[in-house]
């Protein structure tokens, strides 16, 4: 009896994805005449997009596959500068992580990046890392003060836009850290905003 049910629910399944793959494929065949008229391979109008993206700008981009040794590397102006001309054009924005610098050296890197950016016709952020390198093992959300000295840092290279990373777990008035809701409200407060 149980073998008897089986194969009447796999009979049953089968015909109804016979039936369904029928319906597909007679509402498809209305789109094949597609290509000036001409009968071509399946091209459902659903996914033709055709020059849709054509001239939109790239605003930013993340040179991940790139950056991730950089710190290893000792990547300096020269390696970068050859980077970036090579994407002259193809980049609107360009923002670099700040916590691959100690603190006192951290204005003059922001220097170097903007000029670089602007060398190469780019508008250059801050990437201000939201969490403290400083704590063994485990990463917290950054003291305010911190974060403060990287924005003036950034606003004193002639940043004007920063982005921040892991805003999420380490910003995050929603965020399971306690400090990240307070980190989120100090910033809130000191720049005016409701």
């Amino acid at each position: 009896m149980l073998q008897r049910h089986n194969l009447l629910r796999i009979v049953i399944v089968s015909a109804i994805l016979f039936v369904a793959a029928m319906v597909v494929l007679s509402l498809n065949k209305k789109d094949q005449k597609d290509c000036d008229g001409v009968e071509c391979n399946y091209k459902p109008k659903a996914f033709d997009s055709p020059l849709k993206f054509q001239g939109m700008p790239i605003k930013a981009t993340f040179i991940d596959e790139v950056s991730w040794d950089i710190p290893h590397q000792k990547w300096g102006a020269k390696e970068w500068d050859e980077i970036l001309s090579n994407n002259k054009g193809a980049v609107d924005i360009l923002a670099f992580q700040d916590g691959q610098v100690d603190y006192h050296e951290l204005y003059d890197y922001l220097c170097v990046n903007k000029k670089l950016a602007e060398k190469y016709g780019m508008e250059c952020w801050t990437n201000i890392e939201s969490f403290d390198r400083d704590m063994p093992i485990r990463f917290l959300p950054i003291k305010w003060e911190k974060l403060l000295f990287k924005l003036e840092a950034a606003r004193k290279a002639g940043m004007e836009n920063a982005i921040t990373f892991e805003f999420s777990h380490f910003m995050s008035p929603n965020s399971a850290y306690l400090q990240a809701g307070n980190l989120y409200n100090r910033d809130r407060e000191h720049f005016g905003i409701n």
